[in-house]
């Protein structure tokens, strides 16, 4: 039986934002080792005890170790689909160098759904190819709902 469901994994209308971010954290995070073995720019990157102005103005040095990227400012869809797909991607053509790090015992893998709703309610549609892939590719998958 074949059943038309149209374009679930299109734009979604109670969607005000989404976006994947694939992220590794951990005391042993070396910001340019990973940049140079998975051969990506990362979003955002810095390691255990890098020192940073806070927003006062002071100086704090960061608690542990952290490598992202993002379909954050690329991806300008209401698909979290289309995000995920972003993602993949990326990381697909390395996925043995990055399960280098998802084995490493004290190094975290992540991805990270973000979801925003217009309104009070609502939610995303991945197809099961789409996770099972990303989930390939790291330890634990993290879902943030906005509403």
């Amino acid at each position: 039986m074949n059943l038309n469901f149209g374009n679930i994994f299109g734009e979604n209308s109670a969607c005000r934002k989404t976006n994947v971010t694939f992220r590794l954290i951990g005391d042993s995070i070396v910001p340019v080792e990973i940049t140079k073995d998975i051969g990506i720019n990362p979003l955002r990157s810095f390691a255990k005890g890098e020192v940073y102005k806070t927003k006062r103005g002071g100086d704090r040095s960061r608690s542990t170790g952290h490598w992202s990227i993002s379909s954050e400012s690329i991806i300008k869809s209401t698909s979290t689909e289309d995000h995920a797909q972003y993602i993949l991607e990326q990381l697909e053509p390395n996925a043995k160098i990055i399960n280098k790090y998802v084995k490493a015992p004290h190094i975290r893998v992540s991805v990270i759904f973000w979801w925003e709703a217009t309104d009070e309610h609502g939610g995303f549609t991945l197809s099961s190819d789409t996770l099972g892939r990303l989930c390939q590719l790291c330890n634990d998958v993290d879902y943030q709902f906005i509403g």
